[in-house]
């Protein structure tokens, strides 16, 4: 896969499914992840998508709980609202901006912890309580040498580890696209959802473990669900040996792979064919 199709494949594997919401680009460039988040997000909600939101130094207060002027004349002051971490129904296609996941602050790094991988939410805090099923999805960039900064503990929680090395703009005015759009076979797989996996899918895995050496049920899981989820991006039933090879690709820091389904990422309403060897 070409740098852009790997970035694209794995943000399309986030919008589809919440299990795989989480990616880590190694050796981005920092000041291409707004416009990949807001790729993401018109990927996830086509009709007036969220704005990306960066979190480099975002406080506590502003995610969790936000205080806001009051709109009641009869109680003059600030009032107190969830934070965006408390997503309504409305946001759930929020996406989180981290330009340096190696150095991220406290508050940030709490906060991902409490969210990624969770089922449901809980905050009890300054007056307020809720519950909610977190669905935001997090872009985070990343050095491949300060990769060993960040604790495993919140790695673990980022499915999909991508190689994003050299990765650019398109030629044109600086709000130029980075990706192109998606295809319409994306993008009914993405509406269609999380597809079932198939039996045997997670032995295949576990022989096909990514390269990055990590080991336990949560790695083979990521590449199981990477692994369906390329294959319903594609139009596919069912995801065949070099599909795993490229689940492998998008759950490691690789930087090659196969060659099945190449191009599938780009404009148009079907699958380009993949490119003859040696091309």
């Amino acid at each position: 896969m070409s740098v852009a199709d790997r970035v694209a494949a794995a943000l399309a594997c986030a919008a589809l499914d919440r299990d795989l919401r989480a990616v880590v680009l190694v050796d981005l460039d920092p000041v291409l992840l707004p416009p990949l988040g807001r790729w993401l997000a018109a990927l996830r909600q086509p009709r007036r998508p969220a704005e990306p939101m960066l979190v480099a130094a975002g406080g506590r207060d502003r995610l969790w709980t936000e205080l806001v002027p009051s709109r009641d004349p009869r109680r003059p002051g600030p009032r107190l609202v969830p934070g965006a971490l408390i997503e309504p129904a409305h946001r759930a296609d929020r996406v989180f901006l981290v330009p340096d996941l190696a150095r991220a602050g406290r508050p940030v790094l709490h906060a991902m912890v409490m969210t990624l991988g969770a089922e449901e939410a809980h905050l009890e805090r300054d007056g307020l309580t809720r519950r909610w099923r977190p669905e935001a999805r997090w872009l985070a960039c990343c050095r491949r040498d300060d990769l060993e900064r960040v604790s495993a503990h919140l790695l673990d929680r980022f499915a999909l580890r991508v190689n994003a090395a050299g990765l650019h703009r398109t030629a044109g005015p600086a709000t130029a696209q980075v990706l192109p759009p998606p295809s319409a076979i994306v993008r009914a797989a993405v509406r269609r959802g999380v597809p079932a996996l198939a039996t045997g899918a997670l032995l295949r895995a576990v022989a096909a473990r990514p390269a990055d050496g990590r080991a336990g049920h949560r790695a083979d899981l990521a590449l199981v669900r990477t692994a369906a989820a390329l294959a319903a991006l594609a139009g596919r039933p069912a995801a065949g040996p070099a599909l795993f090879g490229r689940a492998a690709e998008l759950v490691g820091v690789g930087g090659t792979g196969g060659t099945e389904g190449g191009g599938v990422w780009a404009t148009g309403p079907a699958p380009a064919p993949a490119p003859a060897a040696g091309a």
